[in-house]
C-alpha cells in the first residue's frame, strides 16, 4: 500500500481543521496547493497548512501566512 496523507489548515487562535483524510501524495499537495492560494490565505485568516504523513504523523510540508513554505 502507498503513504497516505492528512491534510491540516490553521486559523487564528490556534483553531485547527483537518480538510483532507487518507489522500495519496498527489492529492494531498494539490488539496495543500489549494488552501495557501485562496483568498483567506492571501490575507491572513488562513494561518498555517500542513501535510502530514500517517505512518509516522511526520509534518511533509508546512506553510505558513507571511513566510510560504517552511521546513523544521
Amino acid at each position: 500500500m502507498s503513504e497516505r496523507f492528512d491534510v491540516w489548515q490553521y486559523l487564528p487562535n490556534d483553531w485547527h481543521e483537518k480538510v483532507g483524510d487518507n489522500l495519496s501524495a498527489e492529492e494531498a499537495v494539490k488539496l495543500a496547493h489549494s488552501y495557501t492560494t485562496r483568498p483567506a490565505a492571501q490575507i491572513g485568516v488562513i494561518r498555517m497548512v500542513r501535510i502530514i504523513g500517517l505512518d509516522d504523523d511526520s509534518v511533509c510540508f508546512e506553510w505558513q501566512f507571511g513566510k510560504g513554505v517552511t521546513f523544521k
